[in-house]
């Protein structure tokens, strides 16, 4: 398999990652990238202010051994609702399995957007600095990660990560291939 990835800083402060991938016979390819976001500047705050919205209706759940089930089931009604922006911080600690399962927020959403890379598919945005950051694919899925399974062991250059540290990773995401199949999300 030979893989490209070029990622570029655009004219209007947009991060444009593009991947390619091509191979000698079929075979199953999910790039993606783990890119962690601290809106607020400050690494010792953690990000339980910053507001997330998801253009989704459908997030696909994990089991006791954070493996997809195979379902994929709406949002309304539980604390993985967000459609609307939510403090990321009032949903973390619900009483909720999936959220048990996680250790918080660490779960693949089924976009809204249908592909089209012109849609906002998820913002995050600081109450603090007010920096906004919109985040658009042409994948039917995002796998949000809100640094449940950080500890402050993992350092970077002059901070240390910590558990739901100010920063999110987001996951350019194809749905688990079960899924696809079983749904017909993506051919």
């Amino acid at each position: 398999m030979n893989c490209t990835i070029i990622m570029k800083l655009t004219d209007d402060n947009a991060i444009d990652i593009q991947y390619e991938a091509e191979t000698d016979k079929p075979t199953v390819v999910n790039m993606t990238n783990h890119s962690y976001f601290n809106l607020d500047g400050d690494p010792s705050k953690d990000n339980s202010d910053y507001l997330l919205t998801l253009n989704a209706d459908y997030y696909t759940p994990v089991d006791s051994t954070f493996m997809t089930t195979g379902e994929i089931v709406p949002v309304e009604g539980t604390p993985m609702d967000f459609r609307l922006p939510a403090v990321i911080g009032t949903r973390i600690n619900q009483d909720f399995e999936q959220l048990r399962y996680g250790n918080g927020i660490d779960h693949n959403w089924v976009l809204n957007t249908k592909g089209d890379i012109h849609q906002v598919c998820a913002t995050l945005e600081s109450p603090v600095t007010g920096i906004v950051l919109n985040v658009y694919t042409d994948e039917p899925g995002i796998q949000v990660y809100c640094g449940n399974f950080l500890d402050g062991t993992l350092t970077g250059k002059k901070i240390q990560y910590i558990i739901f540290g100010p920063l999110c990773a987001w996951k350019r995401k194809n749905i688990p291939i079960h899924l696809i199949r079983q749904t017909g999300l993506r051919q």
